[in-house]
């Protein structure tokens, strides 16, 4: 079986970066010739013969230029110094075992909820939102977004302020990451429901937990686990970590486990093996078919455990721990002893 290859600088925004030097060149390009274009807008005007357009060229020479370089720090500069700003936070989080950045940069959001059935915006969201833990200048906005076919659809993104304006980061809906608010607003016709800002979003022992497993790679196998951030909807508009308000997040992080399996659709399991696969192949959106085939095999074994081990607490009123032992066989135990 030929082994799948490992591409750790895979991604459109991995690229974006590393290319980034560019952008920096082409804009010293552009200071260079805004200096240069004034300086001979001022000698025109002092040593010229005052023709009757040499005053309108110069006027031309002193703005045009410095305002394709001001334009060209917004669209441009701002964007990608915000993008490196991610990049640099990002790398150091990890979720299943691989860089937070990488889920950013290879779109694994989108791609994983073609093959889930649903939407995975909020967790993508809630995801950018603890990578910006140090950047209290940001928020977690949720809102209507309309579609192509003219559809409402309930989506979350990221607000952050920076050099005295507003930016979106979209790691769900925006390929390029980082946008204007302006242009947010414009192309998707917004209808904000609710604004979290930074302080609340870090207040729940829940976020604080997640952040907490996600800063370690062993204890980062809590993809899974990202359901908690999914929005239950209407009328408050809140998250699942905020339902359940002050329960924390108890969790090993450990590599396989089924409880959370079919966290987001019994039809469609997901473990750590897909994550990292799908992560290492951008072109992939779902299982081969042999790994389906076992994640749905350990899905019918977890159902079995679960049901097994709601009997016997019904039975007893003893809660057992469930410990799986391979894909059709799993234990229940009571004080480190098996009981059935």
């Amino acid at each position: 079986m030929k082994k799948e290859k490992g591409n750790k600088e895979t991604g459109h925004l991995e690229r974006r970066v590393r290319d980034g030097k560019y952008v920096f060149i082409v804009f010293i390009g552009r200071i260079v010739a805004t200096i240069l274009s004034i300086t001979i807008a001022i000698v025109m005007l002092v040593t010229g013969e005052h023709s009757p357009f040499e005053g309108d060229v110069a006027f031309a020479l002193m703005t045009l230029p410095a305002m394709e370089t001001i334009g060209f720090f917004h669209s441009t500069v701002i964007p990608h110094l915000i993008l490196r700003f991610i990049h640099e936070e990002s790398k150091d989080l990890f979720l299943n075992g691989d860089s937070v950045w990488q889920y950013f940069s290879t779109r694994l959001f989108p791609r994983m909820s073609k093959y889930v059935g649903y939407e995975l915006g909020h967790e993508a969201a809630a995801l950018m939102m603890l990578t910006l833990k140090s950047y209290k200048r940001s928020t977690l906005e949720i809102g209507y977004v309309e579609t192509q076919s003219n559809e409402l659809q309930l989506r979350a993104w990221v607000q952050v302020e920076f050099l005295g304006d507003y930016w979106v980061i979209d790691p769900f809906s925006e390929p390029d990451l980082v946008t204007s608010w302006g242009n947010h607003r414009s192309r998707n016709r917004l209808r904000m429901k609710r604004v979290i800002t930074h302080a609340e979003f870090w207040r729940h022992p829940m976020v604080q937990d997640f952040y907490r497993l996600i800063s370690i790679p062993e204890t980062s196998f809590i993809f899974n686990k990202m359901i908690i951030f999914e929005n239950i909807g209407e009328p408050n508009y809140s998250l699942g970590f905020e339902e359940v308000e002050n329960d924390s997040l108890n969790d090993s992080g450990r590599q396989l486990d089924p409880i959370w399996l079919t966290a987001f659709g019994a039809d469609k399991p997901v473990d750590a093996q897909l994550v990292s696969r799908m992560i290492k192949r951008e072109v992939a959106e779902g299982p081969k078919r042999h790994h389906y085939r076992k994640l749905m095999r350990l899905t019918k074994t977890r159902q079995a455990a679960v049901d097994a081990a709601l009997e016997y607490e019904m039975e007893t009123g003893i809660t057992p721990t469930v410990c799986f032992e391979g894909l059709r066989e799993f234990s229940l135990k009571v004080n480190g002893k098996v009981v059935s």
